[in-house]
């Protein structure tokens, strides 16, 4: 059987297993337990406001000086219509239910 060695000819020896004292692996497993439980807890709120904001997105839409206007979705079409017209692109970002 052939063994690696390494440039001074020494055989490398295998590094002992990690140990982890019992009471440090009880305080990261009441941690790891804490976080999961804090975020279960906050997901629900995150839920009910994604759909509120998905109500005020289209309540937004519905309103006219946003449906009078000709909106372009796709980027690259943007780019190719502000060429042949050459226009500026006008980007405005707000909040997360803005169209």
């Amino acid at each position: 059987m052939l063994l690696a060695r390494d440039h001074a000819g020494v055989v490398p020896q295998t590094p002992p297993p990690l140990r982890i004292p019992p009471d440090i692996t009880i305080k990261i497993m009441k941690s790891l337990w804490t976080t999961l439980g804090l975020s279960l807890l906050l997901a629900a709120p995150l839920a009910a406001q994604d759909q509120d904001n998905e109500a005020k997105y289209k309540a937004k839409l519905a309103e006219s000086f946003v449906s009078n206007i000709d909106w372009v979705q796709n980027l690259e079409e943007a780019q190719q219509q502000a060429k042949d017209k050459r226009m500026l692109i006008y980007g405005h970002f707000s909040r997360s239910y803005a169209p």
